[in-house]
């Protein structure tokens, strides 16, 4: 079978071998047992180095078509933007005529382009994983909610599954509620392996760190606590534009006995940091499946998130974490 992927997510060539957003492609990755070939649809770029969120494409019968960025919401470079979509229209298209089954990843401005066209082959099986927020009352960008529409609506978009975060009372036959799962059943730990009575209470935080996580409000929740007399620690793990900000404020503030900064680690090191944690602190303000927050819960490590996009769902509506 010949898969077809259309992403925005880009894919890095090194040395003659194709990199990408780890999560990504290890969920791709359960896919290939059931195709023979793929063809990723996506931009792309060359370098010589790999960042640590990055795993190599293993599949054998890989090809990678490449299609330009761009951006609809930046009216300066609206010509150059044109010219890219007619570009990836083109594309992408000729890949989906090729395809015997078309998998595309939205939301984004690939994905929209992807959305569209696929209204034209409606006899081809087509799968599409929609990993933003599905609440149709939340404040999306213009290009999110039209491709939500198309992707819910069974005349524009036929013999196609649409895996969406959570359980949502106003979607069409083609949507299929789902939860991504980040582990394997062997890394599973009895529940008597972890000590829940352990001291001092110890906090995880996980995710890029930039305005829309909020790590800094998580700082300062573990700072108030900490004046209010508890023994705590939060591990901070993670990379981003507020880095620096967070240094400057765990200093000024003298923190830096409760408060630690690791940067991206491995899987395998932040496994260890959620066994032990007791709360993992999520306070983002946008998500489509906050997959923190799943793996949290694995370890028997309890969420405090906001109350954005499935995550009551993925809750319990409290049973299993707070939502604030």
């Amino acid at each position: 079978m010949r898969l077809v992927v259309i992403s925005h997510a880009e894919l890095t060539e090194i040395d003659g071998k194709w990199y990408g957003y780890a999560p990504y492609i290890w969920e791709m990755d359960l896919w290939m047992k059931f195709v023979s070939k793929v063809i990723y649809v996506c931009p792309t770029q060359s370098q010589t180095n790999k960042d640590g969120l990055d795993k190599e494409l293993n599949f054998k019968n890989i090809y990678v078509e490449s299609i330009p960025s761009f951006s609809l919401l930046s009216p300066k470079n609206i010509f150059r933007s044109l010219i890219a979509v007619f570009i990836c229209a083109i594309k992408i298209g000729r890949a989906m005529r090729y395809a015997d089954h078309i998998h595309i990843r939205c939301p984004g401005n690939v994905g929209l382009i992807g959305c569209i066209l696929q209204i034209f082959y409606p006899q081809k099986k087509k799968t599409a994983k929609y990993a933003g927020n599905w609440d149709k009352h939340s404040k999306q960008p213009w290009s999110y909610k039209l491709q939500k529409w198309i992707l819910n609506s069974r005349a524009l978009t036929k013999n196609m599954k649409v895996m969406v975060y959570g359980n949502w009372s106003d979607s069409s036959k083609n949507i299929v509620p789902f939860f991504t799962a980040s582990y394997s059943e062997e890394l599973k730990l009895p529940i008597f392996a972890r000590d829940l009575r352990q001291f001092p209470i110890k906090f995880i935080f996980v995710g890029t760190l930039n305005n829309g996580k909020q790590p800094i409000l998580s700082v300062e929740i573990a700072e108030h606590l900490y004046k209010k007399g508890f023994i705590v620690q939060l591990d901070i793990f993670g990379d981003g534009p507020l880095k620096q900000q967070i240094e400057r404020y765990i200093n000024d503030h003298q923190l830096s006995d409760i408060i630690r900064l690791h940067g991206n680690q491995p899987s395998t090191t932040v496994i260890s940091y959620y066994q032990k944690a007791h709360f993992l602190i999520f306070l983002s303000q946008s998500e489509g499946w906050p997959k923190v927050v799943a793996e949290a819960m694995w370890w028997g490590c309890l969420p405090v998130t906001t109350n954005v996009s499935c995550v009551s769902d993925m809750l319990g509506y409290g049973m299993s974490g707070s939502v604030i």
